[in-house]
């Protein structure tokens, strides 16, 4: 069997809002919108007669007033013919009314609008319930085409937004390394880790070196000694060789003068021996003695080395928590400056009127700034209010004069403390109406969010740094 298909239909009848309207005085204008919804589409038609054609656009619009959602959505232009009628149908997604995302059951009611410059005007108007609120006037007009826009725009702030904190955060960067830079300029670095073993190396070093010099100078004393040992063993050979007959030609003292010789010699040459025993040995003991001291300093070292290292790990660990204890001390510290910060900006702006409707920038609130002559930006009574609002754009005055006023934004950041003040003055998005050719920093457009006329030329000053902040490209 067969699902049967959902279908539901109501009708909204359209009243009269203002007068005036009516194809002729004694006829006021009527109408209806039909809402017919069926497996999730959703049909709208609207149906109007008596209505005056004049110059102006009117428009077929619904009401949101339900739950966060209060705006009107612009469905589409609404033709009317010479007799004052007109009589047309669209259809939508029950989940997109008007193509803007919005549901069918956020809708309240329906309008015949026309849109002018400055604001929206409802000709004829009707409703689905009577909770209805009373400043509905005054809701935010959107379409299609509008919010289409406004991604655009949107985007196109984000990638703009990006661009300045890339280079604030390039410039932040050099700085940071410039200044380590500086910081490391004649720093020695530190050997005292391995400071014993050094020595220790040194003084071995310098043993080795002053055994070999003596060796050096001793060299030729030993040569000559075994020169002479060797010479006298070839004598003493030489005289068991002699035969009788010359050993009797020989005078017994000359016999006896050379044993004595050679008796003495080698006396001389076993003191000469056991002297170098004597000598080699002292320095054996004396080696020994040195390395039995450096082994008892080594171990009366070990300890003092653990107690410093202890000692060492002590005041790291007193030291970070001073740190720790500076750092939240430092914290209070800015976010207590940064209340008062936003209170006194805050304190500026309470006499202007607040804008709703500009949510191209995020977390961004605009002020607007009526100026009717250039005397009202001599503000006199108000010091602060003269100079973060009107000082900085009385040089503008030639732009602003045309529109009769400017804004004021405050950009927020995601803590909510203020980050930049926007100024932005109104103008066609032509050349001629960019303040000086963007060489102050108006370099951004922002469109109106009552007209199509013009919009704003933005720019962004960190006050912090007192810089007008502008990206720029790679």
């Amino acid at each position: 069997m067969a699902s049967k298909k959902s279908y539901s239909r109501f009708f909204i009848i359209l009243q009269e809002d203002e007068k005036g309207h009516g194809l002729t005085s004694d006829k006021a204008p009527s109408g209806y919108t039909k809402i017919e919804v069926k497996n999730n589409k959703c049909k709208l038609s609207y149906y109007v007669q008596n209505l005056k054609k004049n110059d102006k656009n009117y428009y077929m619009a619904l009401i949101c007033d339900k739950d966060d959602v209060k705006n009107i959505i612009n469905v589409s232009k609404l033709n009317i013919d010479d007799n004052g009628k007109a009589d047309t149908a669209c259809e939508y997604d029950v989940n997109n009314i008007g193509n803007t995302g919005v549901s069918l059951d956020k809708i309240s009611g329906s309008a015949i609008i026309s849109l002018s410059s400055n604001r929206m005007k409802s000709i004829m108007s009707g409703f689905i319930t009577n909770e209805i609120s009373k400043d509905w006037k005054n809701f935010r007009v959107i379409s299609e085409e509008t919010l289409s826009r406004e991604q655009n725009v949107e985007t196109k702030f984000d990638q703009y937004e990006k661009e300045i904190e890339e280079k604030k955060s390039d410039l932040q960067r050099q700085t940071n390394i410039e200044k380590v830079e500086e910081k490391n300029i004649g720093v020695q670095p530190d050997f005292k880790v391995g400071e014993g073993k050094g020595k220790e190396n040194s003084l071995q070093n310098e043993k080795i070196m002053k055994d070999k010099k003596e060796i050096l100078r001793n060299e030729p004393q030993i040569q000559k000694e075994c020169d002479l040992e060797i010479k006298e063993d070839r004598n003493i050979t030489n005289l068991e060789q002699v035969n009788d007959d010359e050993f009797e030609m020989l005078k017994e003292s000359e016999i006896q003068r050379h044993k004595k010789k050679h008796e003495h010699d080698n006396e001389c040459k076993e003191e000469h021996k056991e002297e170098k025993k004597s000598k080699k040995k002292e320095k054996e003991e004396c080696q020994e003695c040195k390395e039995h001291e450096h082994d008892k300093k080594s171990k009366e070292e070990k300890p003092n080395k653990k107690e410093s290292h202890n000692e060492g790990k002590k005041n790291l660990h007193e030291e970070y928590h001073n740190m720790e204890n500076i750092f939240n001390l430092n914290e209070k510290m800015v976010n207590e400056s940064q209340g008062i910060m936003n209170k006194f900006f805050k304190d500026i702006v309470k006499d202007f009127e607040k804008v709703l409707g500009y949510d191209e920038i995020k977390n961004c609130t605009w002020y607007k700034v009526n100026i009717y002559q250039l005397e009202d930006m001599y503000c006199i009574n108000d010091y602060k209010k003269y100079t973060v609002v009107y000082y900085p754009l009385i040089c503008y005055y030639p732009y602003i004069s045309k529109y009769k006023h400017c804004m004021v934004g405050h950009k927020h950041d995601k803590n909510g403390d203020l980050k930049y003040l926007i100024y932005a003055i109104p103008g066609k998005k032509a050349e001629h109406e960019q303040p000086y050719g963007g060489k102050t920093g108006f370099v951004t457009w922002m469109p109106s969010k009552n007209t199509d006329d013009y919009g704003y030329w933005i720019m962004f000053y960190d006050f912090k740094n007192s810089t007008v902040v502008v990206p720029v490209k790679k």
